[in-house]
């Protein structure tokens, strides 16, 4: 692009005689930048005086970064940032969390003495490790007027995997305030040198965050380069010159800047700003500095890194450096140098102290970090409450209609045009409705009921097995029409997004999108089930223990395709029993009420065998007053009618007083008629249907378990004590060692005491 060869060249060159890399620094500024380098680096000294002994993976050497990210966000507001949302990983985070996001520095004192579980009240959670924590303010920065929202989302250990999460979430906001470009909300991601080159999800996130309606108008990316991971040196971490060449691959100006030269870094930091502003485009700082200790402060770096660490010891601090510069430039006196440490000095070492003498309010700082959207959500203080999920056939009129009018002169595929006439006769009819009908028709009675609707995946649009096509092609002359997007003037967005071939990072930006509004529904489908294992990371740390670490609800939709079709090992599988190992519901639970075993779990895992179930869960995953994450299995041999089988819906099934069953009973074989009960879920019940009915039997009874997660324990007690004396027999497709048998045997145990024992029929164990 040659405006931006240009413009790149005038800033360094300073062709126009104001180029932000040429800031000339009056003296004023210079004692100002100075008090913030003084404020990173006493912290960083305070937590080495008073905790010697406990990890802070502190920024000794890296504190230019503080000053460098006050520029940033102070540049920022000036050119109409409104919120910024970071992700970073454990080392400077701390400083990070008091300098720059507004966290009270007896919060995060109080985190090294040790919060207790009754400390959390009013919340019921387990919180994480100091260094993992988030933190969101509103303020201003330097001499800007202009108040901006700053976040730092929670991450965990693995580096760089909040990443997406980050960029779904700076979407939603952009979406949210009608932000096109991404001027308003600026996504910023501060890497380590060893993770931003080693790590794939870097890759795959910025891959997203640059495509189509992904976009989000440029990230700002800051590594924190401390030549060294851990106790790897960059040769052996890296096959290229610098940490930060991926940036080129994407086309990124990477500035190199020196840590130790404060004033340097917020030249480069301010240009960054300017140039994401201007053009709406990544771009990549090397912020080139040290780690004065091992990666934690328990190591012992040299170790394995003897020399470099012998000129670490006797380096001095970057507020040193600093200090003495001034001082020779007779910018300040050394005593005005030693009044300005001991005016920071001092308050540091109060509120040590004050807080070994009182309590700190830490439910009461829990609260405030809550978004302000979600303030009226039940988080684990909350009363649950669950919403009617039912519609009325008026409320489905204006999405039939939708989804049956094309534009005129419009010419569809013509296999589209007769899906649409097959889907327009069962909607008339009132019966017959297969799975992509009921889909549509759920996420447009939400659209109408003002949710906004986001779902991606590798073949979304259409749909891996053809049964969406909610983006339909013109044959002539390439046009798109998007039905659900024209149902009514007021209706909410509805997104739907083809997205490049990432699990990992598709998965974590969908969860970062939902993680911004309880008005939204976030999908993520995978082509097949087995594909989800990519990302295996989201569903170990962010969905299944993101709200009992954090305190947010970490909730999309994970749609994936399961079912032993004959298409191999890997593509009939989306690894259930995976999932089912994540949930935290104890096994003798007992038989809570609908709305509270959902508010108490963790973890949602349903495997529906029919459209209107399907319907109704889309529903309830929104309507109520909570939030929680939904693994949602389905099969890719029944999405449409099969001859045999009841595996289509009626209109009726969706209105009146129906709502989502997580335990279906047989309705044709009765209690006193039945030799034995098989309980099952998912596709497999149709195929012991089908086979039921062409053998006649009249005594096995088929009972559907459609939600594993949190177990129906009330609904199966009122139907086992219908069955008194029936053998209980558990079907799966799965092999044994895989699937929900071991979920489901032990918790039979449970609810009968042992006295019952549940027979397992399938495929024995296997390795694949």
């Amino acid at each position: 692009d040659h405006k931006i060869v240009q413009w790149m060249r005038d800033a360094i060159s300073n062709a126009n005689g104001d180029s932000p890399l040429h800031k000339k620094f009056t003296d004023e500024e210079r004692k100002e930048l100075l008090k913030g380098v003084a404020e990173a680096v006493l912290f960083e000294d305070l937590l080495a005086r008073k905790y010697q002994t406990k990890k802070r993976f502190g920024l000794d050497g890296g504190e230019a970064f503080i000053v460098g990210m006050s520029a940033l966000l102070e540049e920022s507001s000036l050119l109409g940032v409104e919120e910024a949302i970071s992700v970073m990983a454990h080392r400077g985070r701390l400083n990070s969390l008091l300098n720059l996001y507004g966290k009270p520095l007896k919060v995060l004192l109080k985190e090294f003495k040790g919060v207790r579980a009754e400390e959390l009240a009013p919340y019921t959670i387990q919180s994480d490790v100091k260094y993992h924590l988030g933190s969101r303010t509103t303020r201003t920065f330097g001499k800007s007027p202009k108040p901006v929202t700053v976040e730092l989302v929670a991450n965990p250990s693995h580096l760089e995997a909040a990443n997406p999460v980050v960029q779904g979430k700076v979407k939603a906001s952009q979406v949210f305030r009608k932000d096109e470009l991404g001027k308003k909300v600026l996504p910023i991601e501060v890497h380590g040198d060893a993770a931003f080159a080693g790590q794939g999800v870097t890759f795959e996130t910025m891959a997203i965050s640059e495509i189509g309606q992904y976009h989000t108008g440029g990230t700002i990316h800051i590594v924190v380069n401390n030549q060294i991971g851990f106790t790897t040196d960059p040769l052996s971490s890296r096959s290229t010159d610098h940490c930060t060449d991926l940036g080129r691959l994407y086309g990124c100006p990477i500035f190199h800047v020196n840590g130790d030269c404060p004033e340097d870094v917020v030249r480069v930091f301010r240009t960054a700003a300017i140039y994401r502003a201007t053009f709406n485009r990544s771009v990549v700082i090397d912020l080139v500095c040290y780690r004065r200790n091992g990666h934690n402060e328990s190591d012992v770096p040299s170790l394995t890194q003897p020399l470099l660490y012998s000129k670490i010891a006797t380096h001095p601090d970057i507020l040193t450096l600093y200090g003495k510069r001034l001082i020779e430039a007779n910018v300040l006196t050394n005593e005005e140098y030693n009044t300005l440490k001991k005016a920071i000095r001092d308050p540091l070492n109060k509120a040590f102290d004050e807080v070994n003498e009182s309590v700190v309010d830490y439910g009461a700082y829990l609260q405030e970090c809550v978004q302000e959207n979600w303030k009226g959500m039940a988080l684990s203080n909350g009363s649950p409450i669950l919403g009617a999920t039912a519609v009325t056939e008026d409320a489905l009129a204006p999405v039939i209609k939708a989804l049956d009018t094309l534009p005129d002169g419009f010419a569809p595929h013509p296999t589209i045009g007769k899906i649409i006439k097959r889907r327009s006769e069962t909607l008339a009819a009132g019966a017959g409705l297969e799975w992509g009908t009921a889909e549509a028709l759920a996420f447009g009675t939400l659209l109408q009921e003002g949710y906004h609707v986001h779902v991606s995946g590798q073949d979304a649009e259409r749909a891996t097995f053809s049964q969406r096509h909610s983006v339909l092609h013109d044959q002539n002359n390439g046009t798109l029409h998007v039905p659900l997007s024209h149902i009514s003037a007021h209706q909410s967005p509805y997104t739907i997004i083809n997205s490049p071939l990432s699990e990992y990072g598709a998965v974590g930006f969908e969860t970062g999108y939902a993680l911004h509004d309880p008005k939204i529904l976030a999908m993520w489908e995978a082509q097949f089930g087995d594909f989800a294992n990519g990302a295996q990371i989201m569903f170990d740390q962010f969905l299944s223990a993101g709200e009992t670490k954090w305190n947010a609800m970490y909730a999309p939709i994970i749609s994936l395709p399961h079912g032993y079709d004959g298409q191999g090992p890997e593509h009939s599988s989306a690894r259930l029993e995976r999932f089912l190992q994540l949930c935290s519901e104890p096994v003798d639970v007992p038989a809570y009420s609908e709305a509270e075993r959902h508010h108490k779990a963790n973890m949602e895992v349903t495997t529906p065998s029919t459209p209107a179930q399907y319907f109704h869960l889309l529903r309830r995953h929104v309507l109520r007053n909570f939030r929680k994450p939904l693994i949602n299995l389905f099969s890719k041999g029944y999405l449409r009618e099969v001859s045999g089988c009841n595996n289509t819906s009626t209109i009726a099934e969706l209105c009146g007083e129906t709502k989502f069953q997580a335990v279906i009973g047989d309705t044709e074989v009765q209690p006193s008629a039945a030799r034995k009960v098989v309980f099952c879920g998912g596709q497999v019940y149709h195929k012991l249907y089908a086979a039921r009915t062409k053998a006649g039997a009249k005594d096995v009874a088929l009972v559907r378990i459609e939600q594993l997660s949190p177990f129906p324990v009330a609904e199966l007690q009122a139907l086992l004590a219908q069955y008194e004396g029936q053998e209980l027999v558990w079907c799966q497709e799965e092999p044994q060692n895989m699937g929900a048998y071991w979920f489901v045997d032990e918790r039979f145990d449970a609810l009968t005491k042992g006295k019952r024992g549940l027979r397992y029929v399938g495929r024995p164990a296997s390795a694949s």
